[in-house]
């Protein structure tokens, strides 16, 4: 009887052992993926990745566009000739800050972010164009 209860116990160990080993084969198909699915998820990544790079791209070309188009404004001007010897008027002005500020203070303000200036009447610096309403 005491073997018969040794076997029995081998026998539920046996049992339990090959259920588990059963168990985990079953989630492991389950949650893995399978070699299609992540060849779908690749092909995916891929996909956007590529998208990315075309609107990246197109940004670029847009920049450039515009870049070139202002580049050709100032070569038509260059050919024609056309010579600017005064400023352009316009009714900006800065804010009461600033204009209530000294020449002393925007020279300082200059030099701590390293703008050089050239010329007559030059327009006070500005650290932020954040608009305020």
């Amino acid at each position: 009887m005491v073997q018969a209860d040794e076997n029995s116990k081998e026998d539920v160990q046996a049992m339990l052992r090959k259920y588990e080993m059963h168990r985990r084969a079953l989630l492991k198909h389950v949650l893995a993926p399978s070699s299609a699915q992540q060849e779908e998820e690749m092909l995916a990544k891929r996909r956007r990745q590529e998208e990315e790079k075309k609107t990246e791209e197109s940004k670029k070309t847009l920049l450039e566009k515009h870049a070139e188009l202002k580049e050709h404004d100032a070569t038509v001007e260059i050919a024609q000739g056309v010579q600017y010897t005064e400023s352009f008027k316009t009714s900006w002005r800065p804010p009461s800050h600033i204009r209530n500020q000294t020449e002393e203070d925007f020279d300082a303000f200059r030099k701590r972010r390293g703008i050089t200036v050239d010329g007559l009447e030059c327009p006070p610096p500005i650290g932020s164009f954040l608009v305020r309403f």
